[in-house]
C-alpha cells in the first residue's frame, strides 16, 4: 500500500512529482478509479480514451469495466466475453486462473508493425443475479483490491470505470485505487459538488475501511485535481464555474475547519500567482461519434489524440 500523500497549496507540485516518480520507478501499476457520483459526465469515454492514449506511449494498460448495470465500456468496444466471468472468478478465485478473466482489445494500423491496444476485464451480468445485500456478503469490497494486487506487476496502469453512485461497485473501485481521477463539467454544478463530496467524505470513509481490514497504516486513496470534461469556456462561463467552486471550497472549510479543497480544484494556485486554471478537455463531436465505430476516438482523430495526450501528460506521465 502506498504512503499517504496529503495535498495542500504549497506542496501540490511536489506531490504530483512524487506520484510520477513512483510510476516511473516501480514495476507495480498505478491503479486509477475514474469516478464521479454524477452521471452523464463522460467517465466511460474518458476511461477508454485515456487507455488508448497511454497505449500510444507504449504503456501496458488494463481497463476494468466495473459497471455491470450499464456495461457501456464493454459495449462501446464490443469486447468479447472473457473465458471466465469476473463475478464467478471473485467467488471461486482459489481454483481459478486470473488470466481467464481478461479479454484483449487491439487494432491494426497502417505502417505499424504490431497491433495497438489494451486489455479489458469486461462487465459481467453475473453480478446482477445477486441481490445487493447478498453481494456484499459473498464478495467484500476489498476483493477487487486483492485481485488487482496480484496482477499489478503485469501492467503500467489499471483503469477502473465506475458507476455513478456510491454503492458496492464504486466503493470497491475506490478501495482498490491508488488515485482517483474525477471528471467534472464546468456547467454542471452537481458534478463539482459531488467531486467535493468524494474528496472530503467518500475517500476518507474508504480509507477507514482499508485500515480496518488491510493494514492500520494503510493510506487513503489520493484524489487527483479535477478536470473539466468537454467544454469551451468563455469568460462568463469561467466566472460562473469559479464562483461555484469558491462556494464549495468555502462551505467545506466552514463545515470542517482545516478542510482545504482548494488544491483539488486549483492545483496551480499560489498566493503569489492566484492561478485558477483547471485542465479542460475541449468539446469534440468525434468523441461520442466514435462509439458507433467501436474504436477509441484517440485512435481515429488527431485532435482528440492531442487532447488526451495532454491529459495523460498532465496527470500521469513524467
Amino acid at each position: 500500500m502506498t504512503t499517504r500523500l496529503d495535498i495542500d497549496p504549497d506542496n501540490v507540485d511536489e506531490i504530483c512529482n512524487k506520484i510520477k516518480n513512483i510510476i516511473g520507478s516501480t514495476p507495480r501499476a498505478l491503479t486509477v478509479a475514474i469516478y464521479n457520483n454524477k452521471g452523464g459526465i463522460g467517465k466511460t469515454t474518458t476511461t477508454i480514451n485515456i487507455a488508448a492514449a497511454l497505449s500510444l506511449f507504449k504503456k501496458k494498460v488494463l481497463v476494468v469495466d466495473f459497471d455491470p448495470n450499464q456495461q457501456d465500456l464493454s459495449k462501446i468496444l464490443k469486447i468479447k466475453p472473457a473465458q471466465q466471468p469476473f463475478c464467478d472468478y471473485l467467488q471461486n478465485y482459489k481454483k481459478s486462473k486470473i488470466e481467464n478473466t481478461i479479454s484483449s482489445y487491439r487494432l491494426k494500423f497502417r505502417n505499424v508493425e504490431h497491433p495497438i491496444g489494451f486489455d479489458v476485464i469486461p462487465a459481467d451480468k453475473g453480478f446482477l443475479e445477486i441481490s445487493p445485500i447478498q453481494l456484499g456478503r459473498i464478495i467484500n469490497p476489498g476483493e477487487l483490491h486483492r485481485f488487482l494486487s496480484q496482477i499489478k506487476n503485469q501492467y503500467d496502469y489499471i483503469l477502473i470505470d465506475t458507476p455513478p453512485n456510491f454503492r458496492f461497485f464504486s466503493q470497491s473501485a475506490l478501495y482498490a485505487a491508488d488515485v482517483v481521477l474525477i471528471p467534472t463539467k464546468h456547467n454542471d454544478l452537481a458534478s463539482l459538488e459531488n467531486a467535493a463530496v468524494t474528496i472530503k467524505r467518500y475517500i476518507p470513509q474508504i480509507g477507514d475501511e482499508r485500515r480496518k481490514k488491510y493494514k492500520p497504516e494503510a493510506a487513503n486513496t489520493t484524489a487527483l485535481p479535477i478536470f473539466f470534461n468537454g467544454g469551451n469556456l468563455n469568460d462568463a462561463a469561467q466566472n460562473r464555474a469559479n464562483k461555484a467552486i469558491k462556494n464549495i471550497i468555502d462551505q467545506a472549510k466552514q463545515a470542517k475547519p482545516g478542510c482545504d479543497l482548494l488544491p483539488y480544484f486549483y492545483p496551480k494556485f499560489t498566493q503569489a500567482t492566484k492561478n485558477t486554471d483547471i485542465f479542460t478537455l475541449p468539446n469534440s463531436a468525434h468523441i461520442p461519434n466514435a462509439t458507433f465505430t467501436h474504436k477509441p476516438a484517440v485512435y481515429t482523430h488527431i485532435n482528440v489524440r492531442d487532447f488526451y495526450k495532454q491529459l495523460v501528460a498532465e496527470y500521469f506521465l513524467q
